[in-house]
């Protein structure tokens, strides 16, 4: 998944919500820029992968 993916997949969700400021949401997702780094590593064969949240 790309950011521009994970993007619309934010707004997509959003829109489907029945939150009471979900247009005011979707605005502000329009204007954000989406980074991150793929990474090929798998942590939910650990033990402890969820230490760190």
């Amino acid at each position: 998944m790309q950011e521009k993916d994970f993007k619309k997949l934010l707004i997509d969700t959003v829109k489907i919500s029945d939150h009471p400021d979900k247009e005011k949401i979707i605005n502000l997702l329009r204007l954000v820029t989406i980074h991150y780094e793929q990474t090929g590593e798998f942590t939910y064969h650990l033990w402890n992968h969820y230490d760190g949240v």
